[in-house]
């Protein structure tokens, strides 16, 4: 549950993402899309280079780099892209957010204690199963 907070923000600035029609117009934006490639990856470079440098540090722990490296290899691919093909990946898309949403739903109530509190009680074959 630690997650969600997280993963319900990462989707909700996908939406913004998506309605401001940066995935559908991206050379219009193209200064925009520029400055988050490289402002992004060197917040996530120098993230990933604290981390390394200072594994134990309580600083290089707190933060993830994720976030911002993969808002700037988004940001790059959209800028190659420049448009073409976002159909295809718009719905493929569509579909992987809802085989994550159904399986998320599926195996909480599975494995839960608030569902059938399977977890911990099946060998891998059976959960896999």
């Amino acid at each position: 549950m630690d997650s969600l907070p997280r993963t319900l923000g990462l989707m909700l600035c996908g939406v913004a993402v998506w309605r401001s029609g940066v995935v559908r117009e991206p050379e219009r934006r193209r200064a925009w899309l520029l400055a988050i490639v490289f402002g992004a990856g060197a917040i996530g470079a120098a993230m990933t280079a604290l981390h390394l440098i200072t594994p134990s540090s309580p600083l290089a722990t707190d933060f993830d780099s994720n976030i911002p490296l993969a808002l700037a290899y988004g940001a790059a691919v959209l800028l190659w892209m420049r448009g073409r093909f976002t159909d295809s990946p718009a719905a493929a898309s569509r579909m992987a957010l809802t085989n994550y949403l159904a399986q998320s739903v599926v195996l909480r109530v599975i494995f839960y204690s608030y569902g059938f509190g399977l977890f911990g009680r099946l060998g891998p074959a059976a959960a896999a199963l």
